[in-house]
């Protein structure tokens, strides 16, 4: 069984007592304990040392007194998950859909995936009973039994995705993290875009790269809105326009954006206290000119469309750029890249790396990864480019000010070309 889900999505998992639940996050997500939220390490660390269901009186009496401030700490660090644009593992009994539902209903995850251990009542009581024998943690029969009656198999919610695990397939499971990969060779032109901070010549410029009578592909990088004065129109823009092949890769400030109109729509006013950006006039334009159900419709655009990177592989098959809005700290393999291991703002950039030192290491670091694992790097938001070698083709990196060296730069990407070019164009954003 193939367990596919994608960065950003919430994996809830549903279990009787020693049905393999420990083992099965052991084993698929020992390098992603960062994503687990567990009920059981929140209520044996805070309310009991060594807190198990072999007292029948502290089950029914101090679990269930505790357990609504345990699913109340559970949803604050879930919430802290999505502002973090991270995987959400819930590990908890959840036995019931109103119970799972209490964490679907946070936000709009990307994906939301229901993993069922279905494993018959019999093999459970004698997993149960082998612990009871090595004196470990035991669970009276009489509570599985119980349990067992009220686990709800299914669920009505037909935005999830169920698995179920019995005795038939847990040995043959798959588990992976889903990476946006886009194949040159579908397309004639691959156009991989950088910061455009709500320039007023970005729609022109789109119409005219798309208007060749040729299949185009367009990667944004993002940084989309903010500093420029067209940032809504832009906005509208993409979100209307269907019909242009685009993939996103979103960042702080369109990240910003989202978190203000999200804490914007329920009152239908700027709380100026609880915003979290600088650019209020960005803000301001899209609750002054949209209403609500068009303020939705961009959230829900922007949470459904965007990657935290994308891999593109070259019309050279041998070839793969891993694209990324900030560069990032080299990470052993792809799917541990974590927003929290990018370069996020470039004034810490140059504080930290102001030494030559420190700066040559870093250059050098991402050089040998991409050396070991086959992957070119292009990536914007920071410019380092003067610390690359001039003949160094395996790291793409472009000033990210485009207010201030007046151009969006692009990436052109083409079956014509035997080597990509970089496309200038004026940005008409005048700061």
């Amino acid at each position: 069984m193939k367990i596919s889900y994608k960065k950003w999505s919430l994996i809830l998992l549903s279990w009787l007592p020693w049905s393999g639940k420990s083992s099965f996050i052991k084993k698929y997500f020992s390098s992603k304990k960062h994503y687990v939220i567990s009920s059981d390490e929140l209520r044996e660390r805070y309310f009991w040392n060594h807190l198990s269901y072999s007292d029948v009186w502290i089950f029914n009496s101090l679990i269930q007194e505790n357990w609504d401030t345990i699913f109340k700490v559970m949803k604050k660090l879930a919430t802290s998950k999505l502002e973090l644009w991270q995987t959400c593992i819930i590990d908890a009994t959840l036995l019931k859909d109103k119970d799972r539902n209490f964490f679907i209903n946070l936000w709009n995850w990307k994906e939301v995936h229901l993993i069922i251990f279905d494993l018959k009542l019999n093999t459970i009581l004698k997993q149960n009973n082998n612990r009871l024998l090595k004196w470990e943690r035991y669970v009276p029969s009489n509570i599985i039994i119980n349990k067992n009656k009220s686990f709800q198999k299914f669920t009505q919610n037909k935005n999830v995705i169920v698995h179920k695990i019995n005795e038939y397939n847990r040995d043959n499971i798959f588990v992976e993290e889903k990476i946006k990969i886009i194949e040159a060779n579908n397309f004639d032109n691959v156009y991989v875009i950088g910061d455009t901070h709500g320039s007023p010549n970005l729609i022109k410029t789109i119409l005219e790269l798309n208007n060749n009578w040729q299949k185009n592909k367009f990667i944004f990088c993002w940084d989309l809105v903010d500093k420029g004065t067209k940032s809504l129109e832009n906005m509208l823009f993409l979100y209307k326009n269907k019909n242009i092949d685009i993939s996103y890769i979103m960042w702080n400030h369109d990240y910003k954006l989202l978190n203000n109109l999200k804490e914007t729509i329920n009152n239908w006013f700027i709380d100026y206290n609880k915003i979290k950006w600088y650019y209020l006039e960005t803000l301001e334009k899209f609750i002054n000119n949209l209403n609500k159900n068009e303020i939705l419709n961009i959230i829900k655009f922007i949470e459904n469309n965007f990657e935290d990177y994308i891999i593109l592989e070259d019309y050279k098959k041998n070839k793969k750029f891993l694209i990324s809005h900030a560069p990032f700290l080299p990470p052993i393999k792809i799917t541990d890249i974590n927003k929290n291991d990018c370069i996020f703002w470039s004034f810490n950039f140059r504080k930290l790396y102001q030494s030559e030192n420190l700066n040559n290491f870093f250059i050098k670091s991402l050089y040998e990864w991409t050396k070991k694992t086959w992957y070119n790097i292009i990536n914007w938001h920071i410019d380092y480019s003067d610390k690359l070698d001039v003949d160094n083709d395996n790291i793409i990196n472009i000033d990210w000010s485009v207010e201030y060296n007046w151009f969006i730069n692009i990436i052109h990407f083409s079956k014509s070309f035997k080597k990509n070019k970089i496309i200038k164009i004026p940005s008409w954003i005048n700061i």
